[in-house]
């Protein structure tokens, strides 16, 4: 009886491992929110939290109680373990800074370090990254196709925009799918705004791109879709830079009939003329190049551990209203300071040296996500790093993939090392 339990139970955790239903949950956190806050209101609050809020709640209790039956198998390698400790560290960091503030936050910031020591009890296999991701693909690609569907079938409302914004948006950006698909300016879309759904969609275009699989196809349309219906710059160039990516260091029957130098030159070119096209648009990045000095002045006013969320008010009227940097790296060194700073780029410089190694001897997969969410994180804030979130799981779980590999990899070394010895 024991036994056959046992089976059951090992069973049931392979064929829904803990971080695909993770993912899902999250992805459905994060349409709760979107429901409440444009065309649902009257959704209750539970203790002043928003629908969404306890959704991603009940994610993690659901992912835990499928953790429970997952054997225990900690991360073997020494920049996993690297990886981990300092995004959990990067996690008390900016919580210390926001408590010390006064800054607001919510209750999903107590599920990330659950979610740390989840995966570090019971670290994922490959396969289970792999279906993993594949279930953040799919609900990420539902979510984007079922929110323009019920729009345009007159379901649900668009989240609301401007009619100065939208004039902005005609005047300023590439608008392909506009008076079709996309309404007459840029798709706010269920993330939140155009630069978080336009990050989705690049996110699934690179996933398509390097996860072989029937699904591929499906995640590249809709990422393309997205693009085109959200014309996040940003995202176009982090899309462009991981297909890239996925190019040089792809090892398909196909890829492997050109040159590495071949390779190198068309995805080097093909990058070179996306940027021009970008940048010769709009010089000055619709504006960013403007404030961002405004947030590096504030910066200069507590260079060590940054002004916080709540210091955004006391600077000029761009941070105040914009409330993010618009730039994953000067948002970081603003409202955490040198501080933050450091263990962003430290844990990012981790995740790309595993993705890297990856990509030399197995997989280019997890350096091309890795690399999109870099690029992105140039001129956008894609997540913040206090709470688990559906974009986050693309560059965790994409950097574990990386960890995941290298672990194999190193593995099947060894067990090639020990065969000679023994012959």
């Amino acid at each position: 009886m024991k036994a056959s339990e046992s089976r059951w139970k090992t069973s049931l955790a392979i064929s829904a491992p803990y971080p695909a239903v993770l993912a899902v949950g999250l992805a459905i956190s994060i349409y709760g929110q979107y429901t409440w806050q444009y065309f649902e209101p009257a959704l209750p609050t539970i203790r002043a939290q928003a629908p969404g809020i306890w959704l991603a709640g009940l994610a993690v209790i659901a992912a835990g109680l499928l953790w429970l039956l997952t054997p225990w198998r900690r991360p073997q390698g020494l920049w996993v373990n690297v990886f981990l400790v300092l995004v959990l560290t990067g996690w008390v960091a900016r919580l210390s800074v926001a408590s010390f503030r006064g800054d607001a936050y919510d209750l999903t910031v107590w599920l990330f370090p659950v979610v740390m020591i989840m995966f570090w009890l019971k670290f994922p296999s490959t396969s289970t990254l792999r279906v993993s991701l594949l279930a953040l693909g799919w609900a990420g690609s539902i979510i984007l196709v079922w929110t323009r569907a019920s729009e345009l079938a007159g379901l649900i409302p668009m989240a609301p925009v401007s009619p100065d914004l939208v004039s902005y948006e005609i005047r300023n950006y590439w608008l392909p799918l506009a008076g079709t698909l996309g309404p007459e300016g840029r798709w706010p879309g269920p993330m939140g705004g155009t630069a978080f759904t336009g990050a989705l969609g690049a996110l699934l275009l690179v996933l398509g791109v390097v996860i072989r699989s029937k699904s591929s196809w499906v995640f590249g349309l809709v990422g393309v879709l997205a693009l085109g219906l959200t014309s996040s710059r940003g995202a176009i160039a982090g899309a462009g830079v991981g297909v890239a990516v996925a190019i040089l260091f792809g090892r398909s029957n196909f890829l492997r009939t050109w040159s590495f130098p071949k390779r190198s030159g068309v995805a080097i070119s093909a990058v070179a003329v996306l940027m021009v096209l970008i940048i010769q648009r709009n010089f000055t990045l619709t504006g960013r190049t403007s404030f961002w000095l405004d947030f590096l002045e504030l910066w200069r006013s507590s260079p060590i551990l940054g002004v916080g969320q709540s210091g955004y008010m006391e600077g000029t009227q761009a941070t105040a209203i914009s409330g993010t940097a618009h730039s994953l790296y000067i948002d970081e060194l603003a409202r955490n300071g040198l501080l933050g700073l450091v263990l962003l780029v430290s844990g990012l410089a981790v995740a790309l040296l595993m993705s890297w190694k990856a990509a030399k001897s197995e997989s280019s997969g997890p350096l091309a996500l890795i690399v999109t969410v870099v690029v992105i994180g140039v001129v956008n804030t894609p997540f913040g790093w206090l709470s688990p979130s559906l974009l986050w799981m693309f560059f965790f779980l994409g950097a574990l993939w990386a960890a995941s590999l290298s672990d194999q990899i190193e593995t099947e070394k060894s067990e090639v090392q020990i065969q000679s010895t023994y012959r």
